[in-house]
Order: structure tokens, then C-alpha cells, then sequence
């Protein structure tokens, strides 16, 4: 069996990949002991140090800047979403104006608009004007940084203040 150049090129490599590793495995491999430098906590701080100081070196808009900062701080709550979702507190009365409700069942945590694109973050989860919370039978009617207003099919209307009104942030882009 005549074999061409091209076999004769992959067979050539497999078989200096297997010498390889036969070397590898039959060779004692010198022991390096595992580090301890600090506790993870440490490690974390290190990583971001290192991140930031790397990042220095780029033109950051003020969005990206905010957006830093924000990364930097505590945060107040946990910011993924739990295993199971909270059961609601309470339910809507109809005709109750939606200014005067603190939407109990809802948690208007964070609000970003990119251009003329608004977000919601609602219960951990974000959504565009005209899209249905999840688990519910509201709709996302209005969003602006203080406050959304949600609407069921039914006409009730809820307006939710934003928890922690330092979430918001907005970037205006051409």
C-alpha cells in the first residue's frame, strides 16, 4: 500500500504526538506545591486590582466609568435570582391609582437605557416596554429611571419607584 504525502503527513504527526505523550506519562513529573498566597478573598481583590490597572490604560466614556464604579461598591442585595421566586405579597385593587401603590409583588431594582432603548429590571429580571413579567399577567407599559408602570389586561395599573434610585444608569449614544 502506497501511501501520499498528505497521509504520510498526518501519520508523521500522530506519531509524534503519541512519543509525546508516552513521555509524558512514563516520565515522574517534578511536584510543585500548590500555592497559598492569601485567601480568596485576597485572590478576588488582586484580580480586580490587576483588572483595573489594565483598564487604566483605555479611554473609558463616562457610562463605562459609572458602570465601573457601580461594579466596585457593595452590593445591597444579591444580584441573581434566587432558586425558586418570591410568592407575591399582595394583589392589586382594581381602580387604585398607580401612583399611590408600591407595586408589593414587584421589584423595580434597576433601570438602563442605551439610546432610546429603556430597561426595567424587574424581580432580577429585565424587560422592554411591552414585554409581560415573568409570572404574572402584567405588561411593562412606561419606563423611566425614578419608576415603571405595569398594566394587566384587565386595565389595573401599577406604578413601582425604583428601589435604590443610585441603579440607574444611562448612556446617550449617536
Amino acid at each position: 500500500m502506497k501511501l501520499n504525502k498528505r497521509e504520510k503527513i498526518i501519520l508523521a504527526i500522530t506519531c509524534l504526538a503519541a512519543v509525546s505523550a508516552g513521555i509524558s506519562v512514563l516520565l515522574p513529573q517534578r511536584a510543585t506545591p500548590p500555592r497559598t498566597s492569601g485567601t480568596a478573598g485576597e485572590k478576588a481583590e488582586r484580580v480586580a486590582a490587576e483588572a483595573a490597572e489594565s483598564l487604566a490604560r483605555y479611554r473609558l466614556t463616562a457610562f463605562e466609568r459609572a458602570l465601573m464604579e457601580k461594579a466596585r461598591q457593595a452590593w445591597p442585595v444579591m444580584p441573581f435570582l434566587p432558586a425558586e421566586p418570591p410568592a407575591p405579597t399582595t394583589q392589586p385593587t382594581v381602580g387604585q391609582d398607580p401612583l399611590e401603590t408600591d407595586g408589593a409583588e414587584f421589584r423595580f431594582t434597576g433601570y438602563l437605557a442605551l439610546g432610546d432603548r429603556q430597561l426595567a429590571v424587574v424581580n432580577g429580571r429585565e424587560y422592554a416596554v411591552g414585554e409581560t413579567i415573568m409570572g404574572s399577567t402584567y405588561k411593562v407599559y412606561r419606563i423611566s429611571p425614578t419608576r415603571a408602570v405595569l398594566t394587566d389586561h384587565t386595565g389595573r395599573t401599577l406604578a413601582i419607584p425604583l428601589l435604590d434610585p443610585g441603579t440607574a444608569l444611562t448612556e446617550t449614544r449617536p
